[in-house]
């Protein structure tokens, strides 16, 4: 789903798109095509009009280590990747955060007041509710 590369997993159960980071063997450190396949993920999540909900997570044992280190030394001593990589870093923070302020409607616009109804939870498997 939205053409991403190995790296990310995007599938659809009904409103709802889980979006997987595929590097399970490299505890889903971030390596070029997943840096490059996040920037691209959040204006296609934008145009998706089924989509109401996206949750993140991560294939194995990690939802994500951070840096890959391997990348990071390409980083170091390639300039031209480094710029891309701080271009395609600011069009995942930006693409993110339109997302969140999409999922705010107001009154005026016809729609009703959604982050008075919206909860951000972050869980893991051992959460427990009741405590």
């Amino acid at each position: 789903m939205y053409d991403m590369p190995d790296e990310i997993d995007v599938q659809a159960d009904g409103p709802i798109r889980i979006i997987t980071l595929n590097r399970p063997d490299a505890l889903n450190a971030v390596n070029d095509p997943l840096h490059v396949g996040l920037a691209r993920l959040w204006p296609r999540l934008s145009r998706d009009r089924d989509a109401r909900v996206a949750v993140i997570t991560g294939a194995g044992r990690a939802f994500s280590a951070g840096g890959d280190f391997a990348y990071l030394e390409e980083l170091s001593g390639n300039p031209e990747l480094r710029t891309q990589t701080i271009s395609d870093g600011r069009d995942i923070v930006l693409g993110m955060a339109r997302l969140v302020q999409a999922t705010r409607s107001t009154e005026d616009d016809g729609g009703t007041p959604t982050d008075l109804h919206s909860v951000t939870l972050l869980a893991t498997d051992t959460l427990n509710l009741r405590e």
